[in-house]
């Protein structure tokens, strides 16, 4: 909190003052907020990965299984990521089906799916970026495609370690952390399922995302 929440104040204070100028018409001043607003809603979201990261590598992160309604959830995400996928001249695409919720911890959930599908649009320019998921009495299933520039083969086993990327030359070309793919294998870890990719070079990534789908009671049973 005592990161986050300070930022997050300049944030909101700066995306207020950008209205305010916009409805004024200062311009120079509300490019400058923009920059200002831009600057701390990246910095706020490299903490969050941090801090979600210490408690991964910790063992202090809580889970939380209840109801999970796929449907609504994908909605909110579509929402979210449709915009970013579009800047390059991205389609996004979801399929699947659920009769009734899955169980399984939403947060960390929906983190792990805006994660993927950020990374997705990251790295794809003028394609597609797919969501497609099963559901089974035991299982939730979901692969995250593109048809982007893809991943070497020997760099696959390296891109869910920490502050890694498959080459070095990316962070140059696209940005970002390396933190992203981490927290995805941590959260899914957590859960007691697995994350996996397919991919090479030019010919786009799937990651495979599968989670047990069980009430809290049974898990604890376990």
């Amino acid at each position: 909190h005592e990161l986050r929440t300070p930022l997050a104040t300049i944030v909101g204070y700066s995306e207020m003052l950008q209205e305010a100028a916009q409805v004024e018409n200062r311009t120079e001043d509300e490019a400058d907020l923009r920059r200002i607003q831009g600057a701390g809603a990246h910095l706020l979201g490299l903490i969050n990965q941090v801090l979600d990261l210490a408690n991964v590598e910790s063992g202090d992160l809580d889970v939380h299984i209840g109801e999970v309604y796929l449907g609504r959830m994908l909605a909110d995400l579509r929402a979210i990521c449709e915009p970013l996928i579009a800047q390059h001249g991205n389609q996004l695409e979801m399929q699947g089906e659920a009769s009734g919720p899955v169980y399984t911890d939403e947060m960390k959930l929906r983190q792990i799916l805006l994660n993927l599908l950020s990374n997705a649009a990251k790295f794809t320019r003028q394609g597609t970026v797919s969501l497609h998921y099963r559901v089974t009495s035991d299982w939730l299933e979901i692969e995250v495609r593109d048809t982007g520039i893809g991943i070497a083969p020997e760099a696959q086993s390296r891109i869910f370690e920490a502050f890694t990327q498959a080459d070095s030359r990316l962070t140059r070309a696209y940005g970002g952390t390396g933190l992203g793919l981490a927290i995805c294998r941590g959260f899914c870890e957590r859960l007691d399922g697995q994350i996996s990719v397919d991919s090479a070079p030019g010919k786009g990534a799937t990651f495979r995302v599968r989670l047990p789908n069980e009430r809290s009671d049974a898990r604890l049973l376990a």
